[in-house]
């Protein structure tokens, strides 16, 4: 095992010490030999332990590089907007009044709204398909 873990966090590489957990695995292996508890699969649980705990800490170091990155991600959506807000200011015509502003932009949206159907409306008119004529006259 590796005394050593290199993980890439937003484009810089960092080392993390694993000496503390190596020296846990040491310690709990001579722990083992000492009290004449060798057997293969004590050995190999403690060291499964150990490497447990390593994949937990690169699990956690890939969830604080994936909060950093959408982090920089909205700081630049933030920042682009902002920019473009700062680049065009609204275009609004001194003349005109804001209630007639208002009024203008309300009928816009009013305009666009689509009609919810109601059970009451008359059923659309329905064309029949030349197949259904061709069976009606045969």
């Amino acid at each position: 095992m590796s005394e050593q873990l290199e993980v890439r966090i937003s484009g810089r590489d960092f080392g993390i010490s694993l000496k503390g957990y190596n020296e846990q695995a040491g310690a709990e292996i001579r722990e083992l030999f000492a009290h004449n508890n060798t057997d293969l699969l004590t050995l190999l649980r403690a060291y499964l332990d150990v490497v447990h705990k390593k994949c937990e800490l690169e699990s956690k170091i890939q969830e604080v590089d994936s909060r950093i990155d959408l982090s920089m991600q909205r700081h630049a959506l933030l920042a682009s907007a902002q920019n473009t807000l700062n680049d065009s200011p609204l275009d609004l015509d001194s003349s005109k009044p804001s209630d007639e502003l208002a009024t203008n932009l309300e009928s816009t949206f009013i305009q666009e709204e689509q009609h919810t159907p109601n059970l009451f409306d008359p059923l659309p008119q329905r064309q029949e398909s030349p197949l259904t004529q061709k069976d009606a006259t045969a």
